[in-house]
């Protein structure tokens, strides 16, 4: 995101449990509201998906996660990743990147993973239809590694490339142990 290019941003006061500030902003902006409130300790940007920060995407078609709760269980119609992500928190861990359980959103699921001063979204979903999870034929999911960038690394432009390259490398490797070969797309 360029520093007067307007987008959609979110901030948190994490002195105030619950609260959530939205507005459309520049980065000058957005760091102007941030210091005008209450003693902010540490603000994180999350950009519209596949807006902003870049990430990087791996493909598979499989039938290993499709969902074994009802349509109606699912975060929307033809909307699956829990078992993706619930599968993918515990390998990951296995391997050393002790992640958060899955979160919903209404694209997918997601895993939090923090190290230090970085912290990374490794999310999970699919591109199906409402019903295509229960035909017991392969879906095509995703899973995108993005670095999520503190008010402070926004600012200052400071990124940890690396570590999103060892978490892609630790997912690629656990599908292939399962005999899926994901395609890197991005």
């Amino acid at each position: 995101m360029h520093r007067h290019e307007r987008k959609r941003v979110s901030f948190t006061d994490t002195s105030i449990p619950y609260i959530v500030l939205e507005l459309q902003a520049t980065l000058d902006e957005f760091a102007a509201v941030v210091l005008a409130l209450t003693r902010v300790e540490h603000a994180v940007y999350y950009p519209p998906l596949g807006q902003g920060l870049p990430m990087s995407r791996l493909e598979f078609a499989s039938t290993r996660f499709l969902p074994y709760l009802p349509e109606s269980c699912q975060i929307g119609p033809g909307v699956y990743g829990y078992e993706l992500a619930s599968w993918l928190s515990q390998v990951l861990a296995k391997a050393g990147f002790a992640t958060s359980y899955p979160v919903n959103e209404e694209w997918g699921w997601y895993l939090e993973y923090v190290e230090d001063e970085a912290a990374f979204m490794i999310g999970c979903g699919c591109e199906a239809e409402e019903g295509d999870g229960y035909r017991g034929e392969p879906v095509t999911w995703y899973v995108f590694v993005m670095q999520n960038l503190s008010l402070q690394q926004c600012l200052k432009g400071v990124e940890v490339p690396d570590l999103d390259v060892q978490l892609l490398d630790a997912v690629t490797a656990a599908l292939r142990k399962e005999g899926i070969e994901p395609v890197q797309v991005e």
